[in-house]
């Protein structure tokens, strides 16, 4: 609702924050429990299912 009334459209919701927050970190190199403590996970899994294309673009820079 928040995200409609501020012009968002339907693709955003309350959640989308934390994960692109979790993106950007991982993407900076933050270590898994930090982005845990960040987002509130209690899982390092639900950090990997967030982040998991941010870990395979690093791998891709080191295979090239």
């Amino acid at each position: 609702a928040a995200a409609a009334v501020a012009g968002l459209g339907q693709g955003f919701s309350g959640h989308s924050g934390r994960v692109g927050m979790a993106r950007r970190m991982a993407a900076a190199g933050a270590p898994t429990h930090e982005i845990m403590a960040q987002g509130r996970w209690k899982t390092a899994r639900m950090v990997e299912v967030y982040t998991r294309s941010e870990e395979a673009g690093r791998a891709a820079k080191w295979l090239a």
